[in-house]
This record gives structure tokens, C-alpha cells and sequence, in this order.
């Protein structure tokens, strides 16, 4: 399948207490992001992984969509009428992504992770790194 949902994020207001909850419910393993204050989980299993996102915008669940070119997509989305919620920006050691409101509201995470998206995104927060 073409741009599979690779990430599933969940925007909950306390992330230590929603770590503990869906680690007792499910099992999940989950590992803190002491820099970007984020909680991820991955099946390991060859599943859809995501992350908790410790916020005071509670915005629901965004699903993550692989693309090979995120700021191609964010334009045809543009196109077809989506609303930008936040303009492309790197993850360390993952690559670029952005947030796009589709016609019914719902939010979206594009993401880039490829190789070289990974290399380039990594380069440009290091560079904006004190030193």
C-alpha cells in the first residue's frame, strides 16, 4: 500500500499517568524522550507503533502517514483544500513531518523518514544547537 500510517499518536494531559495506564491495560513497554518530553512505544513486531504526547491542546489521536515527499504533500493538500496546522519541521533522528486538518477536521501527520530525510532533519536541529 502506497503512504501506509506508521505512527499513532495520542494527545493525553498527564503523560507519566497515561504511560502507567496503557502500560497496565496493555503491556506496552514505553520509553520517555527527556528533549521532546515524549512518550513512544513500538509493537516491535513489524505493527504500528506511536507515542504519547503530553499537551494542554487535547486534539485527539493523529495517525502518521509515510510520504516520500512531505513538502510536495503538504502543498496538494494545500490544493485540495486542507488546512496546515503545523508547516513541516524536523524530528531529530527521524526526519520531517507535518500536520494537515482534512476536510472534516480530523488531523493528520505527514512524515518523511527516510535515510536521507533522517540525515537532513538531524543536520538542521544540530545546527540550530548552542554550542
Amino acid at each position: 500500500m502506497p503512504n501506509p500510517i506508521v505512527h499513532v499518536e495520542f494527545q493525553v494531559s498527564d503523560g507519566k499517568r497515561a504511560q502507567e495506564w496503557y502500560h497496565k491495560l496493555f503491556g506496552w513497554e514505553m520509553q520517555h524522550i527527556e528533549p521532546m518530553n515524549y512518550i513512544i512505544f513500538d509493537s516491535k513486531d513489524g505493527h504500528i507503533g506511536g507515542g504519547l504526547n503530553p499537551t494542554d491542546k487535547l486534539t485527539g489521536t493523529i495517525v502518521y502517514i509515510r510520504v516520500d515527499d512531505v513538502y510536495h504533500r503538504v502543498n496538494m493538500a494545500k490544493e485540495h483544500g486542507a488546512e496546515i496546522v503545523r508547516e513541516v519541521a524536523p524530528i531529530p533522528d527521524v526526519g520531517w513531518f507535518a500536520l494537515i486538518k482534512d476536510l472534516d477536521g480530523n488531523i493528520l501527520g505527514l512524515i518523511d523518514d527516510s535515510e536521507k530525510a533522517r540525515s537532513s532533519a538531524t543536520k538542521v536541529v544540530k545546527a540550530g544547537e548552542p554550542s
